[in-house]
């Protein structure tokens, strides 16, 4: 039977730290107008976020290939699931109002 490591406290304070980074640049995004670039940064710092939870909190990194491939596995059939759902919804209601003009955007 293996040994169970504990990892150190000294790793999660820097992962906890990186998570409030990279929640500050999540609100600091929210003020800044990057038209639609600004999408896929915020799901670059989110899938980034949601990495470190699951390697580090869910303790993902300390396990054996294993348990890693069975939480990959997961992870493919729920994007899927959800590709498949919005698929879905695009086909059945296509839009049917005509696009006008872009809206102002106030600023703050």
């Amino acid at each position: 039977m293996e040994q169970a490591t504990h990892p150190s406290a000294a790793r999660a304070v820097a992962v906890w730290i990186a998570l409030l980074v990279l929640t500050a640049a999540t609100w600091r995004l929210a003020y800044v107008d990057r038209g639609a670039f600004g999408f896929f940064v915020g799901m670059a710092i989110a899938l980034t976020k949601a990495t470190l939870v699951a390697l580090f909190f869910m303790h993902l990194w300390d396990q054996r290939a294993t348990q890693r491939l069975v939480f990959l596995v997961a992870l493919a059939f729920l994007v899927i699931l959800g590709g498949l759902t919005l698929a879905d919804g695009v086909a059945r209601f296509p839009p049917s109002i005509e696009r006008g003009p872009p809206l102002p955007v106030p600023r703050r």
